[in-house]
């Protein structure tokens, strides 16, 4: 399994490159230009903290990697980081600073739903700068569908290809009530959409829900 999982971060690597080495090919970045920067926006503090930094890490290594072996067209790639804390506020004037101040050649590695789907209108308002969005750290469903799938390169399933087939293997082992648990926003609700849809093909429902609150304490959560 270990060796499948890095079979495929490094299969992701290499589809980034080879979009970057295209994205080059058709852009104005100067010729003389010796470096690409890219931009990230996520999680690096808080409850989410650590994931956002493994994200940051892992991505660091393969791209060291890249540039000790001659960078893209002989370009090295430079991440520049920007902290949202999983909030969306935040995440919108990180995106709206690389763009404008840091004149990033793209987005990368943006971490969360509800951070990513408030980003996605800026990528269209962007989109005489050819601003794209790659592999973003979210199953969420806004930007695999129009007007906004056309700025994104995902790699990850979506969240309703996942609950989906949670379900379908649950009905197969004869487990068939399913009660959902799901934070209160756009990321639970794409998991429960994918479970009620796919519930919904057997003549099935959900038998209960509750949801909680992003950020919150699970005692405070549940309290109400």
């Amino acid at each position: 399994m270990k060796v499948k999982v890095l079979s495929v971060v490094r299969f992701s690597f290499k589809l980034f490159v080879a979009l970057i080495s295209i994205l080059l090919f058709i852009s104005n970045v100067e010729a003389n230009s010796n470096e690409i920067y890219i931009g990230m926006s996520a999680a690096f503090k808080g409850p989410t903290g650590g994931l956002g930094s493994e994200l940051y890490r892992g991505s660091m290594a393969y791209i060291n990697y890249i540039n000790d072996n001659g960078g893209i067209n002989g370009k090295k790639i430079i991440i520049i980081p920007y902290d949202d804390g999983y909030n969306p506020t935040p995440a919108i004037e990180n995106t709206i600073k690389l763009i404008e101040k840091d004149n990033v050649f793209l987005l990368f590695d943006y971490l969360g739903t509800p951070t990513v789907t408030r980003v996605l209108p800026l990528l269209k308002s962007y989109s005489d700068r050819n601003i794209y969005l790659f592999f973003p750290f979210t199953g969420a469903e806004p930007h695999r569908q129009p007007p906004y799938d056309k700025y994104v390169f995902n790699f990850r399933a979506s969240y309703f290809q996942e609950t989906e087939g949670l379900v379908n293997n649950f009905v197969k082992i004869g487990r068939k009530r399913i009660a959902v648990f799901y934070q209160a926003d756009a990321y639970g609700r794409s998991g429960w959409n994918g479970v009620k849809s796919t519930l919904a093909k057997y003549g099935l429902d959900i038998v209960g829900e509750a949801t909680y609150r992003r950020g919150t304490k699970f005692n405070e959560s549940m309290k109400n």
